[in-house]
């Protein structure tokens, strides 16, 4: 097996013929870890899995991070907020974790600066700020990516005029980081299929497969070519998220309900409409959860809401309740602004696979994770965080070697490896920023401009020349997807040749951002899109309708919120 460093020179299929080629290895091996899930937990399971040397198996039942490892704050951080339920601990590990993951891939996971003002009169005081700050700093062993400064209303003022300056008796400046939560877990998903791992996406679990009371793998279904077969396995882990307690219910229909999922509603605005220059933390004035402001290319994001959540896990929308509260809040918060609903571009909406404790308000539910062990030999990570996904990954694998030693004999040939080696695309220390001159001098010599220049080496990092090799063999894929928008048409015949895309909502809603950043949601680009992915997976007329049928109904879940403000009044 291939053990030199992912990203670095070196081609990486992932695509529908190596995806047929990996259902033909779940139907014919014994894996010694079946993986369940390809949120970024998941795919960081079978990453660390695979990487010490295990055969390893993940199946997804719709696409890589289609579930709430796309739907977050885009945020890699040591969690501030959690200071006020005293979870140290968390801060500590997810501090530790934000180190990493800029080693890992330090083109997915870029540095951040948060404003957080502090007004006469808030839940909040000045030096209760200051003290938390300190002790931001203190768990991070004063390795964060600068140090916290305290900040006057004037300085504030200057250094960010989004915010409000009525009542501002001062405020902070601190760093976290930002990240491209689905293309962080796309990465994990590659840099697992590099270490020999069989992944494969649209797969869905049917229900668990056992033996004298053991699960020994699961009954799938491709759901690309229709066929149903059973996946063996010696430890089947249940990585699904929200999901959780739905493959628990496979092993036990008995048991309790071990989560409580909430939904997470985001809203994205144009940023010259707000203005920011940095990330700004803010209070809904509704309940005193703390919310964010946070930059994102041409556009802001702003969220996010946190309401317990009981209907279908598949079909998420965005209500108009979730988007009163987010803009009450915000309009409260910078009432010079005044956002209305006709400022939003976009909207999406999450779910939280919270561990129920049986408190009373959602917010203070613990973000921690717990690793579950059936009397099945069923193993569940349930909870946990997008910034902690690789310790829990690697405290759940090691309960899996436990039990693979204790049960079957079968031993790692080497141990957990994963902080030392960057994720696909990522580069070693050093690395990166001569890969950044070399990007840049490559898209000018394209005649590219430097914003799709910076955009190629977001994305994709050290493996950019995939993308700028296609513009060599037909210059029209030079051409943009969208007006005003970085995204190349090159991007699409890579995404399904090396990113395993194969739907619509694929490329649109994950492998790019168009979803959310183009004004129509997509609508307008699908069936290009359609035609063109269409011809490369062999898609029959009605496999192209069927595909845009479903990805329109992906935008009316986000856009359902407008039902209520449309409805003709009596």
């Amino acid at each position: 097996m291939d053990r030199r460093m992912p990203g670095i020179a070196q081609g990486l299929e992932f695509s529908a013929r190596a995806r047929q080629r990996n259902i033909e290895r779940l139907k014919e091996e014994t894996f010694d870890i079946l993986v369940i899930g390809g949120g970024v937990t998941g795919c960081g399971i079978a990453r660390d899995a695979a990487m010490r040397g295990f055969s390893t198996a993940l199946v997804e039942k719709e696409d890589f991070a289609s579930g709430t490892s796309s739907k977050s704050s885009r945020l890699i951080h040591g969690g501030l907020r959690y200071l006020e339920n005293f979870e140290f601990r968390l801060v500590f590990e997810a501090s530790a974790e934000r180190r990493r993951l800029r080693r890992l891939a330090p083109h997915l996971v870029k540095p951040l600066a948060f404003i957080f003002p502090v007004y006469r009169g808030g839940p909040r005081s000045f030096l209760k700020i200051q003290a938390g700050m300190w002790l931001y700093d203190l768990l991070a062993a004063f390795r964060n990516i600068k140090m916290h400064r305290m900040l006057r209303p004037r300085d504030l003022a200057q250094l960010e005029p989004a915010i409000d300056r009525q009542d501002l008796v001062g405020g902070a400046r601190f760093y976290d980081c930002a990240v491209d939560d689905a293309r962080l877990t796309l990465a994990t998903a590659q840099s697992a299929a590099r270490y020999g791992a069989a992944v494969a996406n649209h797969v869905e679990v049917l229900e668990l497969v056992k033996l004298a009371d053991k699960v020994t793998g699961a009954l799938v279904r491709d759901a690309i070519g229709g066929e149903e077969f059973p996946v063996r396995a010696r430890v089947t882990i249940n990585a699904t998220g929200p999901w959780g307690d739905t493959i628990l219910r496979m092993d036990d229909p008995r048991g309790n309900p071990r989560l409580r999922p909430t939904k997470g509603v985001h809203v994205l605005v144009r940023r010259d409409k707000v203005g920011n220059r940095n990330a700004v933390s803010f209070t809904a004035a509704q309940d005193r959860r703390l919310m964010f402001l946070i930059p994102w290319g041409h556009f802001a994001i702003i969220g996010t809401t946190d309401t317990d959540y009981s209907r279908s896990l598949d079909r998420v929308a965005v209500e108009a309740s979730d988007i009163a509260y987010i803009l009450e809040a915000f309009n409260r918060a910078f009432r010079h602004l005044r956002l209305e609903e006709n400022d939003i571009v976009s909207a999406y909406a999450g779910l939280r696979p919270l561990v129920a404790e049986g408190v009373v308000s959602s917010y203070k539910v613990s973000r921690e994770h717990s690793i579950i062990e059936s009397p099945s030999g069923l193993l569940s990570i349930m909870g946990g965080k997008l910034t902690t996904y690789r310790v829990m990954a690697k405290q759940t694998v090691d309960v899996a070697q436990r039990c693979l030693e204790r049960e079957f004999g079968v031993t790692a040939a080497r141990g957990c490896e994963t902080d030392r080696h960057p994720l696909e695309g990522g580069a070693r220390s050093g690395l990166h920023a001569r890969i950044a001159r070399e990007a840049d001098a490559a898209c000018r010599e394209l005649g590219l401009d430097e914003e799709v220049g910076e955009h190629l080496l977001s994305a994709y990092g050290a493996n950019y020349g995939q993308v700028l090799k296609l513009l060599g063999q037909d210059r029209r894929l030079a051409e943009p997807l969208a007006p005003g928008l970085p995204y190349l048409k090159a991007e699409l015949p890579h995404a399904v040749k090396h990113e395993m895309a194969l739907s619509i909502s694929d490329f649109l809603m994950r492998r790019t951002r168009l979803f959310l950043e183009d004004q129509g949601q997509g609508l307008g680009l699908a069936e290009e899109v359609a035609a063109a992915m269409g011809d490369y997976l062999n898609w029959t007329q009605e496999e192209r309708a069927r595909q845009l049928d479903q990805y329109a109904q992906q935008v009316a879940l986000s856009r359902q919120y407008k039902q209520a403000s449309q409805r003709p009044l009596l």
